[in-house]
């Protein structure tokens, strides 16, 4: 599922040990959208985003704090719809971490 220009402000900005960027945006209050922050955790779903992209340059002039206007597409669940990240249901319904592929668009 694709989703664009949607705003949010920018909770976690980092790399991996390969340098591969980890984002994670927060959508409203406790609810977030980002990356694995992982090699191991996205060898399937490909979320870490390549240094080489158009979209790490635009980032990496960011901030933790910064408003962001991004497009991506979700991975979608056959339990709960949409692919979420936490490691508990509490984690999940309290503050759910929906997992994002960030394009460069």
């Amino acid at each position: 599922m694709n989703v664009q220009n949607w705003v949010g402000t920018i909770k976690d900005l980092t790399t991996n040990s390969d340098g591969m960027g980890v984002l994670v945006v927060e959508l409203a209050p406790k609810i977030y959208v980002g990356t694995w922050n992982n090699a191991f955790s996205d060898v399937v779903d490909n979320t870490l985003i390549p240094k080489t992209s158009a979209f790490y340059e635009r980032i990496a002039a960011m901030k933790v704090g910064d408003e962001i206007v991004f497009s991506g597409m979700l991975f979608t669940s056959e339990e709960d719809g949409i692919r979420e990240k936490s490691l508990t249901m509490r984690g999940s319904l309290a503050e759910p971490e929906i997992l994002l592929k960030f394009s460069d668009k």
